[in-house]
């Protein structure tokens, strides 16, 4: 068994090679990311890090080359599963670059590394149907085995500090009365003030005034917009 952080490029045969690479897990990667390069300083051949391809347990891994013109054409060549992205020198040019690629690997789904502070860069990425957004200083295993799992259950994965993040600066729930919770599940259904007086026992004058604070305790301007904050805060 390969021990953990280590990378092994071994002399095999073209038939050998074919085997294994349809075996195993195939990630391309573009881009910088310290795990790797620690791991490819620490290798015991010494002319492993000149390479583009190696592998680490069962994932063969194929960095592209800083050209950014033949990096399609390579990505081809490599059929991965995965394009994982890291540190660029250029991210305006990204989306471009990674829809490119995509062509030429329409079956691989989208990684990436990245500062978990940068909330802006991992909710773009998510949005445009990256799988896998992790820590830019992850592990070599925990990126791996992040991209196995995913590609296993068919999930999307997003790091947890970086959820736990999101989770702080999301506003917080509004405390609703029982009447004001139920005269917005009502609202969310598309009932008018006269159905929900008749479904509540009230007068279309005490829904008005319910409708008026729930309004004024989510910050919504109007009936449909109450409905999606209420949802959107777990609250209806």
């Amino acid at each position: 068994m390969v021990p953990t952080e280590t990378l092994v490029k071994e002399k095999l045969s073209a038939e050998a090679r074919s085997r294994r690479r349809l075996a195993g897990q195939r990630v391309f990667m573009i881009g910088g990311w310290p795990a790797l390069e620690t791991a490819l300083s620490r290798a015991a051949d010494p002319d492993h890090g000149k390479g583009h391809e190696f592998w680490f347990r069962d994932t063969l891994i194929t960095r592209g080359t800083p050209d950014m013109t033949s990096l399609p054409r390579q990505v081809r060549g490599a059929q991965p599963h995965w394009l994982l992205i890291g540190q660029m020198l250029n991210e305006e040019d990204l989306p471009e670059l990674v829809a490119k690629c995509q062509v030429m690997a329409p079956v691989a789904r989208l990684a990436m590394l990245g500062a978990l502070k940068d909330r802006g860069r991992a909710e773009a990425w998510v949005r445009r149907g990256c799988t896998v957004y992790l820590a830019y200083n992850s592990t070599l295993d925990r990126v791996l085995d992040t991209l196995k799992i995913a590609a296993l259950l068919d999930l999307q994965i997003v790091d947890y500090v970086m959820y736990l993040r999101w989770q702080r600066s999301m506003p917080k729930a509004p405390h609703l009365t029982d009447r004001q919770q139920q005269v917005l599940e009502l609202i969310k259904h598309g009932h008018t003030n006269a159905e929900i007086a008749k479904e509540l026992y009230l007068t279309q004058h005490t829904v008005e005034f319910h409708i008026r604070h729930l309004l004024q305790k989510l910050g919504a301007r109007n009936r449909t917009e109450a409905a999606e904050m209420g949802h959107a805060l777990g609250i209806c």
